[in-house]
């Protein structure tokens, strides 16, 4: 790997790059974090006031790759007006057949936040997932049945933890992180280097003896 491709790679990270996903029900488009299907918002209606919000899409970043067409959207919600405060709730929007699906909503009893607070797992056409503050709880998606999951714990036991570096530097969003700082510092040992060679003296042949 060499620098100039970690610059390419950089810009490219830099840039946001807006595609579609291609699945058996169609085209599903998350840039916005919204979940688009074929062009159209998906929307689901609250509990509580019967208002429709827009699915927002949760990142996957476990299972990059993985994905057999399954996103999940976490909102907050309530079973009752008369509720005194929202909880999480989740929904999974299914486009692995002909047509896009929705799970049941499940009220998940917590507040909490999904970001590095989670594991997710694809095993045969399910999907395992689960958060671990403020207290592990599991779930499982399968043939369009949203449930918890309350067998053994399936997900590593911490999760794992992306740190926003303090001073991003030209390894910022690398992905093999001390390899990138390696050729960096061997790249600018070279550098420094030639700028000591080049700012030697050059060495010229002695002048002839002037003649007596």
């Amino acid at each position: 790997m060499k620098i100039k491709y970690i610059v390419l790679a950089l810009l490219v990270v830099s840039i946001p790059v807006f595609a579609d996903i291609h699945t058996p029900a169609g085209e599903i488009n998350v840039d916005s974090d919204s979940i688009i299907a074929n062009g159209k918002t998906l929307y689901v209606t609250r509990h509580y006031d019967g208002r429709q919000i827009e699915l927002s899409n949760e990142r996957l970043i476990a299972a990059k790759d993985k994905n057999p067409g399954l996103f999940l959207s976490i909102y907050w919600d309530k079973v009752s007006e008369s509720q005194l405060s929202r909880t999480r709730y989740l929904i999974v929007v299914d486009a692995t057949g002909k047509e896009i699906r929705y799970s049941n909503p499940l009220n998940t009893g917590l507040e909490f936040e999904w970001g590095d607070n989670n594991y997710v797992q694809f095993d045969n056409g399910a999907m395992y997932f689960g958060i671990y503050s403020p207290k592990r709880m599991q779930f499982v998606y399968r043939d369009g049945q949203l449930e918890e999951n309350k067998g053994s714990w399936r997900g590593p036991a911490k999760p794992e933890k992306y740190i926003e570096p303090e001073h991003p530097g030209p390894c910022y969003n690398v992905a093999d992180v001390p390899a990138c700082i390696e050729e960096v510092e061997q790249a600018e040992a070279a550098k420094r280097a030639k700028q000591k060679h080049n700012a030697k003296p050059s060495i010229s042949a002695p002048k002839p003896a002037a003649s007596q």
